[in-house]
């Protein structure tokens, strides 16, 4: 039986409208303006003659509050290998829902980055010492480093000659002959209420072998406070 006006056949479909997928072809990957698409529509990534890339698959998920297309990689092609997670000391971080993945600041922390594509700057505020042992019988110092004094005459530290405020030094004596530190001129150390000479005489001295000081810059490349000591450390 034949209805007119309504084609019959195998292929033939006289059910309800079906909800067809949208399926887009672009030479690009898609962009938070490309918002003439509906919700669910596909996109595959042809040849890409500039970048080469080809066979991604991106999916429209949602439009933002301003209006910008949130669109989703949910496919990679073998010439771009995209991002689905990072893995952290802790664990695995995945994205949320709309794809991305935030890399936040911490303490001492902050991160700069510029738009897609681009890259992402991590830097540390804060100060980090680095950590060397000395074998040699003299050493300038270097602001923010810490030294294990293993000499068995003993090591002779001078201070930077140029410093800024919160500039750290720390010296630990791993021998027994420990350690020494010269000043250079108009230079002083404090330690509580006493502080050395001011200029190439004054010093501190450790007197057995796990002596340690902290010092810490309070005035720009004059004095430096010592906030923390282990042992019997004679100041001249």
């Amino acid at each position: 039986m034949q209805i007119a006006g309504v084609p019959t056949g195998p292929l033939s479909y006289i059910g309800p409208n079906m909800n067809l997928i949208p399926i887009k072809v672009f030479k690009r990957e898609p962009a938070t303006t490309d918002v003439k698409y509906r919700i669910g529509t596909f996109i595959i990534i042809g040849k890409d003659p500039v970048s080469g890339t080809e066979g991604d698959l991106w999916y429209l998920s949602d439009f933002n509050a301003t209006g910008e297309a949130v669109w989703l990689q949910i496919l990679t092609g073998a010439a771009s290998p995209g991002i689905d997670s990072i893995t952290t000391d802790s664990g695995i971080v995945e994205p949320d829902g709309v794809g991305n993945i935030n890399i936040v600041s911490g303490v001492a922390c902050s991160v700069t980055g510029d738009g897609p594509g681009n890259t992402v700057t991590i830097n540390f505020t804060g100060q980090v010492i680095t950590w060397s042992v000395i074998t040699t019988a003299t050493k300038t110092i270097v602001n923010n480093e810490g030294y294990f004094a293993n000499r068995a005459g003993g090591v002779i530290f001078t201070l930077p000659a140029t410093s800024i405020v919160g500039d750290r030094i720390k010296i630990n004596a791993k021998h027994a002959n420990g350690w020494k530190i010269y000043q250079n001129a108009f230079q002083k150390i404090r330690l509580g209420n006493q502080i050395t000479t001011t200029g190439v005489s004054g010093s501190l001295e450790s007197t057995d072998i796990g002596d340690s000081v902290e010092l810490v810059c309070s005035e720009a490349n004059i004095e430096y406070n010592v906030v923390d000591s282990i042992g019997n450390i004679t100041i001249k």
